[in-house]
């Protein structure tokens, strides 16, 4: 994933469902951190209900604001 943002084919890196010790242990090896991790919402079932939640946190700010 990483060469392809260095190739300008995708703009961004994202996980999905990583716990922190995952992101933790991986991440000696990256040199482009993700910019999301998509996690999955308890409400998420609200969504018969018209309602939809969004999460939002920037993961460089967990790896770097300690």
């Amino acid at each position: 994933m990483e060469q392809l943002q260095k190739e300008g084919l995708t703009r961004s890196i994202g996980v999905s469902n990583f716990r922190e010790e995952d992101l933790i242990e991986m991440e000696p090896h990256w040199t482009i951190p993700p910019a999301v991790n998509q996690v999955r919402s308890p409400s998420e079932g609200l969504a018969d209900r018209s309602l939809s939640s969004t999460l939002m946190s920037s993961m460089r700010r967990i790896w770097f604001d300690w």
